[in-house]
């Protein structure tokens, strides 16, 4: 077969394909048959068999193949062949040798094995976080729970029930609710999170149907974890109430504050008191206030995450058009044609403004010593105004991604070969690129001087102020017989915003799945709050306080540790951010990471108001409270 690594290299193009040569052969011929008639048939067959390599289009083996496969009885000696390889080519007077390589380090397989390690990687990002939420989420249900049933504890006790007794009703208790999670996660969990990656991957890979594995082993393992964790939260919650006595455990539990003498100003005002009393309940349960800290710092990174990446490709973009693409329409003739007659052709229409026509290669570019990385290379005119670089005449400018994969920096001498010919030029610098990677330099340039003459065949176009770019290019593509293709920037933006449908999927996901663990902590915890001051809720209304009052202290204090966790967390989005992204590696991009202000605005915005509508929500529970709950005592 003819160099099959390149089918994974040539930055995915979807033209390219895998199949072997039997079954290209066939396929081959059966068009060129449908389409040509006899005379036509034979002069085409005749073409390709030299270009092709074939003995003939009825043959079963080619007649100079330049790539072997080699199949080894033993696979532990696959090194050993190899090196035997290499030592038979390097003593041969003329070495055709280009490359000798095991499975592992072919091109496609390198490939695919870096997207599996990734996507492994990534199940442990979005886990963990999640995975600390839940256990959040069971503390303080739970520990809204054993509030709740403080007196009835404090009965059990007193009628001789046994501690291990009180421990087991409760554990069981944890167990069922924690069971009947596991039990959806593991039914719904393989089925959604499957279809979100695979957003991604189908952009790269044609894949077979989608079949969901229901993952058992793993799924009974996390299952046992989550309520290992789970009883043994119950059960350090539980220890607490029931070690205390009987007639403990049936009074309310006084609050444990320092006494501090205060002096207070004669004109004070009473509307003070909710915002004192805000402050005097987060200091009297620091717990309480460090896990609505903990659950609002996560949830609001989670948002600010989902944001970023949806910023990064949006930037990403952006830059790519404004640097390398400042065109109205890329064309694409049929024939390559001379510089000048294509800029001929093109403004014979109209509303064409100017044309420059461009050179995109296929090379393969490396250091003198160090890794290979297979790209682009782009000529450019040194007049031309749609690609925005700016460099001496006589160097090449590169791209992140390929500095990165040839380890190559500014003012570095880079090889590369095109056509069957090698060049090398200094770097000038690394330009930063979203999507447009390569090797860019500038069709005089010195260092081509033993290239062949230059024949184009694709240009950028600008059109004329308020003309109908689409309209033109409908024209082009119906009336003009050379054009092959014709691509508004329109069009190309669609094309990129398509390629990264997968990613903004998984943004959306992270999104509402960090609103609803918002929803969740906060209610869990503005409901738990709200049943420790049930009683002092009630001695307020007994002394005058009017619903509003009470209203503010309970908003006062649920709405400073929310801001205290927002910020934590909007500190922690953009490096979950990079966490996510790092795991989650698309080969036709290079993300420039960024998050705008807007994101962090709108992440600030909406846990706001998620919490404030949460407890806004509890607050009409205060009409409920009895006053007589105030008076109530045990003795």
């Amino acid at each position: 077969m003819n160099f099959p690594e390149n089918i994974t290299k040539s930055s995915y193009n979807t033209s390219l394909v895998l199949m072997s040569d039997s079954m290209f052969r066939k396929g081959l011929k059966a068009i060129i048959e449908e389409n040509f008639d006899e005379e036509g048939t034979k002069i085409i067959f005749s073409a390709l068999e030299g270009f092709l390599g074939f003995n003939s289009l009825e043959s079963e083996t080619l007649s100079n193949p330049n790539q072997y496969l080699i199949s080894v009885k033993e696979p532990g000696r696959v090194a050993i062949l190899k090196d035997k390889i290499d030592q038979y080519f390097a003593n041969k007077e003329d070495n055709n040798l280009y490359l000798a390589a095991s499975r592992s380090e072919m091109p496609f397989y390198v490939t695919i094995n870096n997207d599996v390690t990734q996507a492994r990687q990534f199940t442990f990002v979005f886990p963990f976080v999640f995975f600390a939420v839940a256990i959040l989420v069971v503390l303080t249900t739970l520990s809204q729970r054993v509030l709740q049933e403080r007196s009835q504890i404090g009965t059990l006790k007193a009628i001789g029930l046994r501690k291990s007794q009180i421990y087991w009703h409760y554990i069981r208790l944890t167990c069922l609710l924690v069971g009947i999670g596991a039990f959806l996660g593991e039914v719904l969990g393989p089925i959604i999170v499957p279809w979100i990656l695979g957003q991604k991957y189908s952009i790269l890979y044609s894949l077979p149907y989608l079949r969901y594995s229901f993952p058992i082993l793993e799924g009974i393992l996390t299952a046992v974890v989550f309520l290992g964790i789970s009883s043994l939260v119950t059960l350090l919650i539980c220890h607490k109430e029931v070690s205390l006595k009987p007639v403990d455990s049936m009074r309310p539990e006084p609050p444990k504050m320092k006494l501090r003498h205060i002096r207070r100003s004669k004109k004070e005002k009473v509307s003070m008191l909710s915002l004192k009393m805000a402050f005097r309940n987060i200091r009297i349960n620091k717990m309480k206030s460090l896990m609505v800290i903990i659950g609002v710092m996560g949830c609001t990174a989670l948002l600010s995450c989902g944001f970023g990446i949806e910023d990064t490709v949006d930037y990403g973009i952006e830059h790519d058009f404004s640097i390398f693409y400042d065109t109205d329409l890329s064309i694409t003739f049929k024939n390559t044609m001379s510089k000048e007659d294509m800029v001929s052709a093109l403004l014979k229409y109209p509303e064409v403004k100017e044309a420059e026509p461009y050179i995109s290669l296929n090379t393969t570019a490396y250091l003198q010593e160090g890794p290979q990385s297979e790209c682009k290379m782009y000529l450019m005119q040194k007049d031309g105004d749609t690609i925005h670089l700016d460099f001496d005449h006589d160097k090449i400018v590169i791209t992140q991604k390929i500095a990165r994969n040839t380890g190559a920096k500014a003012g570095d001498v880079l090889r590369f070969q095109c056509n069957g010919l090698s060049y090398e030029a200094e770097v000038a610098y690394i330009q930063d690129a979203f999507a447009y990677h390569g090797i860019y330099c500038y069709t005089d340039a010195s260092f081509l001087k033993n290239a062949s003459s230059l024949s184009y065949n694709t240009a950028y176009v600008k059109v004329k102020d308020k003309v109908d770019i689409e309209q033109l290019a409908k024209r082009m593509r119906s009336q003009d017989d050379s054009i092959s293709n014709v691509m508004t920037a329109k069009e190309r933006n669609a094309m990129i915003q398509e390629v990264m449908t997968g990613i903004k999927v998984m943004t959306n996901a992270v999104k509402v799945f960090a609103i609803l663990l918002a929803v969740v902590v906060l209610y869990n915890l503005a409901l738990m709050n709200f049943k420790e001051r049930t009683r002092d809720i009630a001695t307020l209304k007994v002394l005058g306080f009017s619903r509003k009052e009470i209203s503010l202290s309970l908003l006062f204090e649920t709405m400073s540790l929310t801001a205290i966790g927002v910020l934590f967390g909007l500190a922690l989005g953009y490096p979950f951010m990079l966490g996510v992204l790092g795991t989650n590696v698309v080969e036709l991009v290079e993300y420039l990471y960024c998050i705008k202000a807007l994101s962090y605005f709108l992440s600030f915005v909406l846990t706001f108001v998620v919490a404030f509508a949460v407890n806004l929500l509890l607050t009409k529970r205060i009409r409920k409270v009895l006053m007589v709950e105030s008076l109530k005592s045990v003795e």
